[in-house]
């Protein structure tokens, strides 16, 4: 989040937006590989003989305990950061949340397959049910975000903006002919570029017409980074 805030540079003319999605993304797969490491060591305990003995259900009750409260913290404290940006969407905010969030749900896996453990030590195997329920229940809070991460780096419309929507109607404004090249896309879930080529009657004021196309865009459709080239 601070490297996304350096002032753009020649080079990097859109800035540094893009590494809170990189970022985001890097939070996203770490918290995959913990939890298929996770539930790779479940089975190897459940498969390997000599493995099942290392299984306490009251160390699993501590840790997890422990686990549970800080990610606990940790959600209410993105979750109030989150509500304090109103419409303003911080992808990288959002992932660390769904982070926590996933830690929360393994560690409650952890705690209720070290509780039964506890009561019964012979059940070994809720350890390993426990880490694969939880484990799908990650994989499911963070698809969303992967696939809102996969469309920013496709460069692909922001979900809310139809491009074909968009270019009726510009096309309807008075003294447009036509609307081509539209192009909308994001660096980031808070910054969405739209850019298009306009025809207008040979008898309009091209400035004119070129002030309505771009109020009417960042007033509909709420997209402030308009760059429109008028075509006669």
């Amino acid at each position: 989040m601070w490297a996304s805030s350096w002032e753009p540079t020649p080079r990097y003319s859109y800035g540094f937006f893009r590494i809170e999605v990189l970022g985001a993304l890097a939070t996203v797969l770490i918290q995959w590989i913990v939890t298929g490491v996770l539930v790779y060591e479940a089975v190897e305990r459940i498969t390997k003989q000599n493995a099942i003995h290392e299984i306490k259900g009251w160390v699993m009750v501590l840790l997890s305990s422990i686990s549970v409260l800080v990610n606990i913290f940790l959600v209410i404290l993105f979750h109030r950061h989150h509500e304090s940006q109103g419409h303003t969407v911080n992808i990288n905010t959002e992932s660390a949340y769904l982070h926590a969030l996933g830690d929360s749900l393994l560690s409650i896996g952890v705690l209720i397959g070290g509780l039964v453990i506890w009561i019964q030590p012979k059940w070994k195997i809720v350890d390993l049910i426990c880490t694969f329920i939880f484990s799908l229940l990650v994989l499911k809070t963070t698809l969303a975000m992967v696939r809102k991460l996969f469309g920013v780096l496709m460069e692909c419309a922001p979900r809310g903006v139809d491009p074909t929507a968009v270019a009726n109607s510009l096309a309807g404004i008075h003294e447009v002919v036509a609307v081509e090249d539209l192009h909308i896309w994001s660096i980031t879930a808070e910054k969405v570029f739209l850019t298009s080529h306009v025809k207008v009657n040979p008898e309009s004021n091209p400035y004119t017409v070129l002030d309505q196309v771009i109020q009417h865009i960042r007033q509909e459709y709420k997209i402030n980074d308009v760059t429109i080239q008028i075509e006669v």
